[in-house]
């Protein structure tokens, strides 16, 4: 090879990566600036996120499996270097379980679709009911939760439909009582991936634990 054809490759080379830097900090600035996110999983993360992020970019790339107490500290740990890891998800455990109020919680599922396929699952061993009410797919539900995504395919629940408002595109609370009494189910399941409006959670908490059953709030997808 020449030392006209280095210089040309080289050049190409540098014209790509500039092209691609570029691209990328207008991603950024559109992104994050630009445009309103309504996809919860698709927001930028807050500046206080970034600012812990900037202290240990370690954190965006780091093995860290391994087991949960019954509090949902770190018990054991299948990778080396986690001292400060562990240290770290622990506070942030406490810090969730203080939020949600309640007695464990594991922060570790990567994606909305794992986590909701887990609660699900774990939720209908405990109740020994396949049962689960949650808002119509077709009003903005997440795929996870019907019964042609992981609820019904995967775990096998029997999934229906709480009752929809489309005059006020939101959950009927009245109408939606009346189907937590006459279906009793073991799962009643709010969130989604299409919404405008926060779902009546409190509203419909007590019916639902009225009969025994578990209110799953999806926050991942919130």
């Amino acid at each position: 090879m020449s030392s006209v054809e280095k210089m040309s490759g080289i050049k190409e080379f540098h014209s790509r990566f500039l092209q691609l830097y570029e691209a990328s900090r207008a991603n950024e600035n559109y992104r994050g600036k630009e445009c309103i996110n309504l996809i919860a999983s698709e927001g930028m993360i807050s500046p206080a996120v970034e600012q812990m992020l900037s202290l240990s970019r370690d954190l965006q790339c780091k093995y860290s499996e391994g087991e949960n107490d019954y509090a949902g500290h770190v018990s054991a740990r299948h990778y080396q270097g986690q001292k400060y890891l562990s240290k770290i998800e622990d506070s942030v455990t406490d810090m969730m379980k203080d939020l949600l109020e309640c007695d464990w919680i594991d922060i570790r599922p990567i994606s909305g679709l794992q986590a909701n396929q887990v609660t699900f699952w774990g939720l209908s061993e405990i109740t020994r009911n396949k049962r689960m009410l949650s808002i119509p797919l077709e009003a903005g539900a997440h795929s996870s939760h019907g019964y042609t995504g992981n609820a019904g395919e995967v775990i096998a629940l029997e999934v229906m439909s709480l009752k929809y408002d489309l005059e006020t595109l939101n959950i009927d609370v009245e109408g939606s009582e009346e189907i937590i009494k006459l279906v009793r189910p073991g799962i009643v399941t709010f969130g989604g991936s299409l919404f405008l409006f926060s779902n009546p959670v409190s509203e419909l908490a007590k019916t639902a634990r009225d009969i025994g059953s578990y209110v799953v709030r999806a926050l991942n997808i919130f």
